[in-house]
C-alpha cells in the first residue's frame, strides 16, 4: 500500500524524535524515503540518457552540416571577386570566415557527438567533451558579434552604426544566456556525481 505522507513528515520520524515512534514505523518510513530517493535517481539518470542522446543526435547533425557547407565555401575561395578598399575585413574575408566556420562546426559537432554517446553512458569524459562543445559555442558567439560590430561600425554611419551595434550585442547576450543554462546543468554537483557512479 503506498505511503501517502509527505516527505517532512517521514524525515521527521526518521529524524531526532525517532525515539517517540514505534520501531515499526521508522523502519517503514525508511523504506518509503528509500523508494522515493531511488525513484527519483532513476529518473534523473533516464532524463541523463536522453539529454545524451539530443547531444548526440545533435553532434551528428553539426558534423553533416559543416562538412556540407566546407565545399560550398570553398566554391567561394575559387570565385573570388575582387574587394574594394572601404569593405570590412569580415566581408573582405568572407570566404575564408564561412570555410573556418564550417570547419569548426563540423569538429564540434564530432567532439558533441562523442560527448552525447559517452554521457549516455554516464562517463565524466562525456560531460565534460559537451562542456567544452558548449564554451565553444560561446567563444563563438563572443567573436563574431564583435566582428560583426568592427564590420558594421566601419561601413554604416551615426545612429545606424550605434543602433545595429546594440541590437547585435544583445543578440550574443541572449545566446550566451541560453548557452550559460545547459553549462550550468552540465557543471551541477548532481550531474558530476550522475557521470562519476
Amino acid at each position: 500500500m503506498k505511503d501517502h505522507r509527505s516527505t517532512e513528515e517521514l524525515l521527521e520520524i526518521v529524524g531526532p524524535s525517532r525515539a517517540s515512534y514505534a520501531a515499526e514505523a521508522v523502519a517503514a518510513a525508511e523504506g518509503e524515503l528509500r523508494s522515493r530517493t531511488g525513484t527519483e535517481q532513476e529518473l534523473f539518470t533516464a532524463k541523463g540518457r536522453k539529454i545524451g542522446t539530443v547531444c548526440a543526435w545533435l553532434g551528428g547533425l553539426f558534423v553533416i552540416w559543416g562538412l556540407v557547407f566546407i565545399p560550398i565555401g570553398l566554391s567561394f575561395l575559387s570565385d573570388r571577386e575582387p574587394v574594394t578598399a572601404e569593405s570590412s575585413f569580415l566581408f573582405m574575408h568572407f570566404d575564408v570566415v564561412f570555410v573556418g566556420g564550417a570547419a569548426l562546426e563540423a569538429l564540434a559537432g564530432a567532439l558533441l557527438l562523442m560527448g552525447g554517446m559517452g554521457f549516455r553512458k554516464r562517463r565524466e569524459r562525456g560531460r565534460r567533451l559537451i562542456l567544452v562543445v558548449l564554451w565553444i559555442a560561446v567563444l563563438y558567439v563572443v567573436v563574431f558579434t564583435s566582428g560583426m560590430v568592427v564590420s558594421l561600425y566601419q561601413l554604416a554611419s551615426g545612429g545606424l552604426r550605434l543602433g545595429m551595434a546594440v541590437v547585435s550585442v544583445l543578440m550574443a547576450g541572449a545566446w550566451c544566456l541560453l548557452l550559460w543554462l545547459p553549462i550550468r546543468y552540465f557543471r551541477s554537483p548532481r550531474v558530476r556525481q550522475l557521470c562519476q557512479a
